[in-house]
């Protein structure tokens, strides 16, 4: 039994979806097992270069730079234009259709240290496993999409006129994330 792209060499996985059998060199890993390269649409060593990965080891420096930008937020809500300051960028369901941006800007706001302190230590966890995982580029997208689906949520379940902030929304995104992958 031999590899269908290799015959010198001997195989004794098949593709899950066409059932040929492959060799380690061919073997594509997937959710549904292994899958051939015509089937992946690639070689392992190609799909691994569509992809941009951070190297082991490397810092998340995409989690750092949102944490970063939700600590300088915080501390521009304890000056003394904070209160002007989240009167434009909080969130509140009957405001949504005159300051639409506030279902994202909402979740670089928080109510206490105690609060911020809590949101970016699962912010940092969850993106050290997720960021290098995905990659910079994926890894915003499922922040701020997460975000978005938090202030969804608080529109659709919520009093229309209460006024929410901080980061739950797009931490519990990414933990569902995490536990789907």
């Amino acid at each position: 039994m031999t590899c269908y792209r290799h015959p010198d060499r001997e195989a004794y996985v098949s593709c899950q979806r066409c059932e040929r059998l492959i060799c380690p060199a061919c073997q594509v890993e997937s959710a549904v097992g292994f899958l051939c390269p015509d089937d992946a649409g690639g070689t392992p060593k190609q799909l691994g270069r569509q992809r941009p990965r951070m190297r082991t080891g490397e810092r998340p420096q995409l989690t750092v730079s949102i944490m970063v930008i939700t600590a300088v937020v915080w501390l521009l809500q304890l000056t003394p234009i904070g209160q002007t300051f989240e009167i434009y960028f909080a969130y509140t369901p009957v405001a949504t259709t005159i300051a639409p941006w506030q279902m994202l800007t909402a979740a670089f706001l928080h109510g206490s240290w105690l609060h911020l302190l809590f949101n970016m230590y699962t912010l940092y966890i969850f993106g050290q496993v997720l960021e290098p995982m995905l990659g910079r580029a994926r890894f915003l997208a499922l922040y701020l999409i997460a975000a978005f689906g938090g202030s969804v949520a608080v529109l659709l379940f919520s009093d229309p006129t209460t006024t929410v902030v901080g980061a739950s929304g797009a931490i519990y995104g990414l933990m569902l994330s995490l536990i789907h992958i």
